[in-house]
């Protein structure tokens, strides 16, 4: 699985490092100008925050039974055609992937 990082923040750490280390090569500081420039010419991905939830039992129907979403209360239905494995997402994007317990 990737790993996705704040590029902005990575350069500024970098930066920060550049101007707190003094008493070395001009090599070294070369070194740290290079990967500086290489960082900042990389390009980014659109990434979106994944919100994890789970579907919450609320009652049992004469059609089947009703859960709530953990994260924004929207009510599906499971029973005879549509069962919970059906829903892995919730309308509002949250991937219903957390335990009884979490």
């Amino acid at each position: 699985m990737s790993e996705y990082i704040d590029k902005n923040k990575a350069l500024e750490a970098l930066n920060d490092k550049y101007y707190k280390i003094s008493g070395y090569s001009a090599a070294y500081y070369a070194g740290y100008q290079h990967a500086f420039d290489d960082l900042r010419k990389i390009g980014c991905e659109d990434v979106t925050p994944v919100i994890h939830a789970r579907w919450i039992f609320e009652m049992r129907t004469v059609q089947g039974d009703r859960f709530a979403c953990s994260n924004c209360g929207r009510i599906i239905e499971t029973g005879l055609y549509a069962k919970l494995e059906d829903f892995p997402y919730c309308h509002c994007g949250a991937k219903m992937d957390l335990e009884e317990d979490q």
